[in-house]
């Protein structure tokens, strides 16, 4: 969806588009009896569902001209989604953890979390480092006295209808999805002193 909307306006800047594993933090793993090629340098990365990205390569050396340097490849994420069929409280939080690490390290990236159903009540994003959760589906998780009659494969065999209908009652919205690409625009565009007046904010 994302290059085939943006395809034109970002052919020429040499990005990725889709799931990789984005850095999150440096480490160097030297003490002062231990001297070790480039520190010791160690990268951790995040793994994300969806990103827009870019390769990174990292050098580390205790030598001016680089000589017993250690380089590692990693990625930096200008966009990092998280994409999840049902939230809950816990990935929640696991996904506000990953985007406090991804952005300690590049604060320019956005971080965005897509579910298509809500599984616990929600909590605002303000105080978190993602910038907005979209629920794809606008309606909340089948409650779970009702999912325990799916526990089986007798059970999913009878209350198959029940569970379609609720898919039909709650088909994919466009909305979110538009929502989403609205803020990547944001986010390519070169805005000028004219655009900027005319949208009345930047």
């Amino acid at each position: 969806m994302v290059t085939t909307v943006f395809s034109e306006e970002l052919s020429d800047l040499d990005l990725a588009f889709g799931p990789v594993n984005s850095f999150a933090s440096l480490r160097f793993e030297e003490n002062i009896r231990t001297v070790r090629n480039g520190a010791g340098m160690m990268i951790r990365s995040k793994a994300q569902d969806f990103a827009i990205s870019r390769k990174l390569y990292i050098s580390a050396s205790h030598r001016q001209d680089f000589q017993d340097s250690v380089t590692s490849e990693t990625n930096i994420a200008y966009v990092a989604t998280e994409i999840k069929t049902n939230l809950d409280k816990t990935m929640f939080q696991e996904a506000t953890a990953t985007a406090l690490d991804v952005k300690s390290v590049a604060p320019a990236t956005r971080y965005y979390l897509l579910c298509e159903w809500l599984d616990m009540t929600p909590i605002s994003t303000t105080n978190t480092a993602i910038d907005e959760i979209l629920i794809l589906r606008r309606a909340k998780r089948i409650s779970s006295n009702v999912r325990s009659a799916f526990s089986t494969a007798e059970g999913r065999r009878r209350n198959r209808s029940s569970y379609a209908a609720y898919l039909t009652e709650h088909p994919l919205d466009p909305e979110p999805f538009s929502r989403y690409i609205s803020h990547i625009r944001r986010l390519i565009s070169d805005d000028t002193e004219e655009t900027v007046l005319a949208r009345g904010f930047f």
